[in-house]
């Protein structure tokens, strides 16, 4: 099957699936309050400077129920994404977010772009580097985000610029980006791990806290302190206890109670608290793979960074309770790293690598209740993105281990 055939095939499903059977956002089951994530952020950006007080409340309930809380929270957001999503307020709300969801594909288009030409510079010539850019931009999570007008594309540029700030030993700048990428959204902490094997350490690190501080104090300017121990010691602990088992939540932790609890589940859109033995087993697919980077850190005195960012990107919506579909757009960076290290080398590589794009082919709310399928075979459909993660994360961890990797790029030292 040659490239071309496979492009074609991949946009030929997203057209079908997307252009056709969903003609519009959906509205969820038993949701009537939904409303499009850019719609929270644009009344943010607007509190953040009318009525900093109220960034949290949530009077009409249309925002983040907190069962721990038992009160409903307009965003679980930490206070200084609040001063970005301003930005998105000096237009009309139209245009603001006809002007976004355009940028997103612009985003994931620059994303793929820098690390393919991070990859490329430091190793052999493998493979034509568009074809997994063109799969990227028409992704399932690429469309998602920017339907819903989310930020998960801007989160994915500034890990793949941390990354290839780090590549090129620009610690002090690459910490700073990391400190933006952590009051966006505090899934890239993760990404601290790479102190590890940072040649610099003092450097990134001092760069990570200038960042964070300064935003820190800048923030201040306009947002009570309170607002951040809100945030810090009930928000963002309610909210990590909970998830729900509507299909749009491909995370570990929503599949693995959408096959446990064998009801309709799939398109109940209310929070529940999550399972102890759920919050463990995540808890544990996390410590497993943060172990894994120490023991190959250790096995090999070193670490390839941009396949060990691309792994831990590859974690992070799976380990996340709510990991909607448009967070996977953070396993891209892997999908490039297995590109380039020979995963079309073969004919099962080729099947097994095209397989987890094709699963992000479709969006992860798509329904096919109309059509009969046995209730195991749902379970795995409205698993697809998660499994397709887990593939890619694993994969990518195998390549890290293995001494004999085809790709020089992807073992050379950080010097």
């Amino acid at each position: 099957m040659s490239i071309t055939a496979v492009l074609f095939l991949f946009l030929g499903i997203r057209y079908i699936f997307v252009q056709i059977t969903e003609k519009q956002l959906p509205l969820f089951k038993n949701h009537s309050h939904f409303l499009m994530d850019f719609e929270y952020f644009y009344t943010m950006g607007t509190r953040a400077f009318s009525s900093p007080r109220t960034l949290y409340e949530d009077p009409k309930e249309n925002g983040t129920k907190m069962i721990l809380l038992n009160q409903s929270v307009f965003h679980p957001y930490p206070p200084p994404s609040s001063l970005l999503f301003r930005l998105f307020a000096f237009l009309p709300f139209p245009w603001a977010y006809m002007s976004w969801s355009l940028f997103v594909y612009l985003l994931i288009g620059i994303s793929c772009t820098l690390y393919a030409a991070a990859l490329k510079k430091e190793g052999k010539e493998r493979g034509v580097p568009w074809f997994p850019i063109l799969l990227s931009i028409g992704a399932g999570p690429t469309f998602l985000d920017s339907s819903f007008g989310n930020v998960n594309a801007l989160l994915l540029l500034l890990c793949v610029l941390y990354g290839y700030l780090f590549v090129h030993n620009r610690y002090m700048t690459a910490g700073l980006v990391l400190s933006v990428a952590s009051w966006l959204k505090l899934y890239p902490l993760l990404l601290l791990l790479t102190l590890l094997f940072a040649r610099d350490r003092f450097r990134l690190l001092t760069g990570f806290l200038t960042g964070a501080v300064t935003i820190l104090l800048v923030t201040l300017l306009f947002i009570p302190f309170p607002l951040f121990g809100e945030y810090f010691l009930r928000i963002a602990p309610a909210y990590s206890h909970q998830t729900l088992t509507h299909v749009f939540n491909q995370s570990l932790t929503a599949s693995l109670l959408r096959l446990a609890t064998k009801e309709d589940v799939f398109f109940a859109y209310s929070y529940v608290l999550t399972p102890n033995w759920i919050r463990l087993f995540s808890t544990l697919f996390l410590a497993t793979g943060i172990s894994l980077v120490f023991i190959i850190r250790k096995r090999r005195q070193t670490l390839p960074p941009l396949a060990t960012i691309a792994f831990l990107c590859s974690l992070i919506p799976l380990v996340t309770p709510i990991g909607w579909g448009y967070t996977f757009v953070l396993t891209y960076p892997a999908l490039l790293v297995l590109y380039f290290s020979g995963a079309t080398s073969s004919w099962p590589r080729t099947l097994l690598y095209v397989s987890c794009w094709f699963a992000f082919a479709i969006p992860s709310y798509h329904s096919i209740e109309a059509i009969g399928v046995p209730w195991l075979l749902r379970v795995l459909y409205y698993s697809r993105y998660t499994l397709s993660a887990l593939v890619i994360s694993i994969w990518t961890a195998m390549m890290l281990y293995k001494r004999d990797s085809s790709s020089p790029a992807l073992l050379k030292k950080d010097r």
